[in-house]
């Protein structure tokens, strides 16, 4: 990937995305009785996570265009749970764009998000964002099966994703989505492949290779910083914006800290430059 220095990059850059993923939260019950002991541990944490990163992106120098969520934006899926996200990131919207993860339950993230997104009658999650520089297209990778940890595309699913792309051939194109359509640098067993089938994926990259203005795949659910390239398109994914989640090797500065993702594309390299967003300590 060209490096392009910061000062550069704010004079050329038309446009800026922010990537969430991997939130796990969990409503804190209203009983005290329901409490969940590993709330001060566990969920608590998460919670505080994602309103520092909600802070900080609204306090950046350079406004980000839009903000994405790569998944398993809650724990359990239940509507308390997209109660308190929608809550939480309610300053992002309504320029705030999700996937389901498999934490997630699509009815109720659809729901409480994707209503001016996607017909109410599909029965999985696609949709394309076209009002920036780049078209953004969130792609549901879930599988069918129950309580499955990786994912699967079917072919109305894969249909479908090739006619949305086929609508507009012309302007650059970035996929975000859950599960990574590639085996992930420096992750083990299902989080390396992420799929049920291989059939599925290839398939997948078989009507990427047809669409030559995609430029980028941002990705969730491995919890850790990786980015490689596959058929010449650059494919990323992101540590979990869960502190207490975060897999693999990280810069020494972001050891331990709420991180998050910033994506600029540069229209003239036709590409996207990222970095590691270190929330400040308060």
């Amino acid at each position: 990937m060209v490096s392009v220095p910061r000062a550069a990059i704010l004079i050329i850059s038309f446009m800026l995305i922010a990537q969430l993923s991997d939130t796990h939260l969990k409503a804190e019950d209203d009983s005290e009785s329901c409490r969940d002991p590993r709330w001060d541990t566990l969920w608590g944490p998460r919670e505080n996570d994602l309103r520092a990163c909600v802070a900080d992106i609204m306090e950046l120098a350079e406004p980000v265009d839009c903000v994405l969520h790569t998944g398993d934006m809650v724990h359990f899926g239940r509507p308390e749970d997209y109660a308190l996200l929608s809550e939480i990131i309610e300053p992002l919207a309504p320029a705030f764009f999700p996937v389901p993860g498999n934490r997630d339950h699509i009815s109720c993230l659809a729901a409480e998000f994707l209503e001016d997104c996607m017909p109410r009658q599909q029965p999985f999650v696609l949709y394309a964002v076209d009002d920036f520089s780049v078209r953004l297209i969130g792609f549901d990778t879930l599988s069918a099966t129950e309580e499955s940890m990786v994912g699967d595309l079917d072919e109305p699913r894969l249909a479908a994703l090739d006619e949305i792309l086929a609508a507009e051939g012309s302007k650059p194109t970035a996929l975000f989505m859950h599960h990574s359509p590639f085996n992930v640098p420096g992750a083990d067993g299902p989080y390396s492949f992420q799929y049920e089938r291989h059939e599925a994926v290839d398939a997948f990259w078989e009507i990427v290779g047809r669409h030559p203005n995609i430029v980028r795949l941002f990705c969730g659910h491995a919890h850790r910083l990786t980015e490689t390239t596959i058929n010449g398109v650059v494919c990323s994914t992101m540590p979990s914006v869960a502190t207490n989640l975060h897999v693999g090797e990280l810069p020494s500065e972001a050891v331990g800290k709420t991180l998050y993702v910033l994506h600029h594309f540069d229209e003239r390299l036709n590409m996207f430059e990222s970095s590691l967003r270190v929330v400040p300590d308060k």
